[in-house]
């Protein structure tokens, strides 16, 4: 449709040349379109999404945050998108803002079974869920079946029953006991499902599945399922075999010490309530196992080690 705007992704994680400006970064990233990118501006054709905001290496974002609000400011009426990781939005580029809240388990459902199949997407979720958390499911709908207007919406979202209803039993103390252990029970720090409310993890769980019919049990295999796969989308990225080989013995190399890291946080156990992994490390420390050169944005292999960085740092 020549009247409708071309919606073009824009991955900003690659505007890696200190030097080239954002517009011509774009018209690099956009093929035989780049040609006509300033017509497409001019004439309101384009719909920009740029994706990944956080991901500018760190020394440039300085010059290229302004960049970014300029090129905004400069095209009013461009319908644009900018996205960002939340912690990482420190300079307010005066956007409308709108924060991405955790999916929900509806919602999480809605996706598995869109992607796969109503079958196999039921099968994943109840994966995710787990089969206590499937067993008292049952028990509530059998409870309430017919007494309450949204089954589903109350036992997966909402903090309490609504007002005159209990589940529990009659003993005065533990007339709710029932969905009490149930709330507990839902935002449990290692479920599956608070991992799947994280919408990238999500497509990489569901990734998993689609692929292996299953999910591994073990929650070390399942990381090391992830590493591989994210490993794997960096090789598919560079098109000379010989940079896909150097690529491989980085990588190789590169294994062994993630897993040293993580058992690092595994050992050294946080001061919460749940007595749960550290999820950082200050960086001093985090360098005893990562080398510099496996964590720093120069690396030849630039995506592939700012990955680390961002998830370690």
């Amino acid at each position: 449709n020549p009247q409708s705007p071309l919606p073009l992704l824009i991955r900003l994680g690659r505007w890696t040349e200190a030097e080239q400006t954002l517009l011509a970064f774009i018209a690099a990233q956009v093929g035989e379109l780049g040609a006509h990118l300033e017509t497409l501006l001019k004439d309101k054709r384009a719909a920009l999404l740029l994706d990944g905001l956080n991901e500018l290496p760190v020394n440039q974002r300085a010059s290229k945050y302004p960049q970014v609000q300029k090129f905004i400011q400069t095209h009013k009426e461009l319908l644009a998108v900018v996205s960002c990781r939340a912690l990482d939005y420190t300079l307010d580029l005066k956007f409308d803002t709108i924060n991405i809240l955790p999916l929900d388990p509806l919602r999480i459902r809605e996706f598995v079974k869109r992607d796969l199949g109503d079958e196999q997407g039921e099968q994943m979720f109840w994966k995710l869920a787990g089969d206590k958390t499937q067993q008292t499911y049952q028990r509530f709908i059998q409870k309430f079946s017919g007494q309450l207007d949204d089954l589903e919406q109350t036992f997966w979202n909402e903090p309490q029953l609504p007002s005159g209803v209990y589940w529990g039993v009659d003993a005065k103390d533990y007339k709710n006991y029932y969905w009490e252990s149930w709330l507990k029970l839902r935002e449990t720090p290692s479920s599956l499902m608070l991992m799947a409310r994280n919408p990238y993890l999500l497509s990489m769980l569901d990734a998993e599945f689609a692929e292996a019919g299953k999910l591994p049990d073990n929650r070390g295999d399942l990381f090391r399922a992830f590493v591989n796969r994210l490993l794997k989308r960096e090789r598919e990225f560079l098109k000379d075999e010989v940079e896909q080989d150097a690529l491989q013995r980085e990588q190789d190399a590169l294994i062994p010490l993630l897993a040293q890291l993580a058992f690092e946080m595994q050992s050294r156990r946080s001061d919460d309530d749940e007595g749960g992994a550290l999820t950082a490390l200050p960086k001093a420390e985090a360098l005893r196992v990562l080398t510099e050169r496996h964590r720093s944005t120069s690396c030849p292999y630039r995506r592939s080690s700012s990955t680390v960085s961002r998830t370690h740092s």
